[in-house]
C-alpha cells in the first residue's frame, strides 16, 4: 500500500482490501466472496524508501469491517436469493459462468469496485441495474442498493414502550437498527532514526535506528463478512524545512484463520444435522430340540 501523506497528520489514506481476491491469487483457485472470513491478526510494517532518513515515520492504521452476525447474514442471504432468481430468469447461469459470484462492495464510497454485482430492484422490467453495497444510503438516481438500507426496511426496530393511558413513552429501544454497525481495530508501525552528527547528511552519519512492527493478535477472531477490510492509514510526523523528506512503503500482512460460506445450508442438511446413525444389533436364533 502506497501512502502519500500531506502536512496534516489527520488526513489519512483510505482503501479497501478484498480478502477473497487476495486468497484466490494465493491459492490459485476461485474463492467466493460470500463467506465469513475469520481474521486472527494483522501486522503493519514501514519499509524505507528513498536516499536518506533523519527522523523517520510512524503509521497508525485502522481496520474497519462489516461483522458477520445473525442479522447481517440474513440480509446477505435475502439479497443473494433475489440475485440468483434474476440470474435464472435471464438465462445467465451455467457451467461457463462459474466465476460469476454474488459480490458486493464495502460501502457507497467504494461503488467503483469492478466485481460488484448488479440487481434490478424494480423487477426484470427495470432498465437500470443497481450495484450492491453493504453500508451506505441506497440511491435510485445513483443506481446503488445497500444491504443496510434493505434490511432496515425489512426488519424495522420496534416502537418505544408506551403507557397505555396517555401514550407517553416509557423507554425507547436501546438500538436504532438490527443491521450491525462497522467494527474496528487498529495496528501501528514505527520507523525512526537518530542522527550522530548534526549538520551532516543522515544517510552517512546515523547514530541509531528503531523499527517496530509486531503482529497484533486479536483476543477473538474478527468475523469479516464478505472479506472487505477498509484501511485508513495515518502517517506522522511531518518533516520541517531543514529535514530530509522521508519516504516509506506501508506493508500490511493479514492472518486469515478460516472462511466459511454465508449461504444457509439446505433443509435436508439441517434436518440431518446432529442425528446419529441407527445401531445394528446382531441377533441369533437358537434351534429347538
Amino acid at each position: 500500500m502506497t501512502v502519500s501523506q500531506s502536512n496534516d497528520p489527520s488526513s489519512g489514506t483510505s482503501t479497501v482490501l478484498h480478502l477473497d481476491t487476495m486468497l484466490s491469487e494465493l491459492y490459485g483457485k476461485f474463492i467466493r466472496q460470500g463467506q465469513n472470513f475469520r481474521v486472527k491478526g494483522v501486522q503493519c510494517s514501514l519499509i524505507p524508501q528513498g536516499t536518506g532518513y533523519d527522523s523517520g515515520l510512524a503509521a497508525s492504521v485502522r481496520f474497519s469491517y462489516a461483522p458477520t452476525t445473525k442479522h447481517s447474514r440474513k440480509a446477505w442471504n435475502h439479497a443473494f436469493s433475489q440475485w440468483a432468481s434474476q440470474k435464472k430468469l435471464a438465462g445467465r447461469v451455467g457451467q461457463n459462468v462459474n466465476n460469476d459470484d454474488f459480490e458486493t462492495t464495502y460501502s457507497t464510497s467504494y461503488s467503483g469496485y469492478a466485481r460488484t454485482s448488479t440487481m434490478n430492484m424494480g423487477g426484470m422490467a427495470d432498465g437500470d441495474a443497481d450495484k450492491v453495497a453493504i453500508y451506505g444510503t441506497s440511491s435510485e438516481s445513483s443506481n446503488i442498493m445497500t444491504l443496510e438500507d434493505m434490511y432496515e426496511s425489512l426488519v424495522p426496530v420496534e416502537e418505544p414502550s408506551r403507557f397505555h393511558w396517555n401514550n407517553a413513552i416509557i423507554k425507547p429501544a436501546k438500538f436504532t437498527s438490527h443491521f450491525p454497525e462497522e467494527r474496528r481495530f487498529a495496528a501501528t508501525a514505527n520507523l525512526s532514526t537518530v542522527v550522530g552528527e548534526a549538520g551532516e547528511f543522515p544517510a552517512v552519519y546515523l547514530g541509531g535506528a528503531r523499527a517496530e512492527a509486531g503482529m497484533v493478535l486479536l483476543p477473538e477472531s474478527a468475523n469479516v463478512m464478505c472479506g472487505h477490510l477498509e484501511i485508513d492509514a495515518y502517517m506522522i510526523a511531518d518533516d520541517t524545512v531543514t529535514q530530509t523528506e522521508d519516504s516509506a512503503t506501508l506493508m500490511i500482512s493479514i492472518w486469515v484463520e478460516s472462511f466459511t460460506p454465508l449461504v444457509y445450508p439446505s433443509k435436508a442438511k439441517r434436518r440431518g444435522k446432529g442425528r446419529k446413525p441407527a445401531r445394528r444389533v446382531k441377533t441369533s436364533r437358537k434351534s429347538r430340540k
